[in-house]
């Protein structure tokens, strides 16, 4: 890596704080490609989580906060620097390590309609295995209502976005935070992208002629295990190897769509029972309200009509 000529507190970031499941890899590397832009060479850093916090990283906040800069290779040729560590949104501490590290950090974060946002998650689990392939979707929604299992944050409570975001809108001041929809990012990405550069004061017609390529599609696999190991080697070498870490992923990259299509299948029919759809519909009854509030905006979901279905 080479070395920081400055003081970290000299650049600018953006850091993509959140949530998981909502687009921000495709966000981070449709930022990455562009030419004022220098990404973090793992998307996810998670250097401000806090300690409980098991997500991979080379170092984290207690380390020192020069050590941040091992994530990025700095140059003043680059006008902002980004980052995506979806759990910095549930993180507690994570708000105020942000603010009294980077004062010229600006904090963004995608939201998804919960009710989405959980089938996601839940297919993306069993994916790489992180639940059992034989829990049912219904089941799924027991264990986490019930908060019994051994999926660890829970998955259902971090659909209540107005009590994360709340913790950075009392520290940061408005024009240092956004909120953007993952309906609207899929829909109209020009439109939202350009958005997002004035938000970074960065050039938004790069964006005009761009081919939005869709990232970390969730997949049902044909094999799970190799899966596993696919992203394990990938995680494991970013961590301990970084510099052989950033000579491969261009090949990964290159390549991961063949491999891909050869390990995954076609996903099978998904239902959900109405009692289920009730039990998720109750859960986040009142959060629309409060998310509204909070945004002094609309929100692009209606959950209610998942109930119909």
């Amino acid at each position: 890596m080479d070395d920081v000529k400055l003081p970290l507190q000299y650049y600018r970031y953006l850091i993509i704080a959140g949530t998981t499941k909502a687009g921000t890899t495709s966000l981070f590397n449709w930022l990455a490609e562009h030419p004022e832009v220098s990404a973090s060479f793992r998307k996810e850093t998670n250097f401000f989580l806090d300690r409980e916090w098991e997500n991979a990283s080379i170092y984290r906040y207690e380390d020192g906060i020069e050590k941040y800069g091992a994530n990025y290779r700095y140059s003043l040729a680059e006008k902002l620097y980004i980052e995506a560590s979806p759990e910095y949104l549930y993180s507690p501490g994570t708000p105020l390590k942000i603010f009294n590290s980077l004062p010229k950090a600006k904090i963004l974060f995608i939201l998804r309609d919960p009710f989405s946002r959980l089938i996601s998650w839940y297919k993306f689990a069993k994916q790489i295995g992180i639940i059992s392939p034989n829990l049912t979707f219904d089941d799924f929604i027991i264990q986490q209502s019930q908060n019994t299992g051994s999926i660890k944050p829970n998955i259902l409570e971090q659909g209540l976005y107005s009590k994360y975001l709340a913790r950075y809108f009392e520290i940061f001041d408005s024009n240092r935070v956004k909120v953007i929809f993952f309906e609207e990012l899929a829909d109209n990405p020009l439109e939202v992208m350009k958005d997002i550069c004035k938000f970074c004061e960065i050039d938004p017609e790069f964006y005009n002629n761009f081919q939005f390529k869709v990232f970390n599609k969730t997949e049902r696999m044909r094999f799970v295990k190799v899966h596993q190991i696919y992203i394990t080697i990938r995680k494991n070498l970013s961590l301990k190897m970084p510099r052989i870490y950033i000579r491969l992923k261009k090949i990964w990259d290159y390549f991961k769509p063949l491999y891909i299509r050869l390990n995954s299948i076609r996903d099978h029919e998904f239902i959900i029972s109405k009692h289920a759809r009730q039990n998720i519909f109750d859960y986040y009854s009142h959060e629309i309200n409060k998310l509204e509030s909070l945004l002094k905006r609309p929100v692009p979901w209606m959950i209610e009509k998942r109930i119909e279905k």
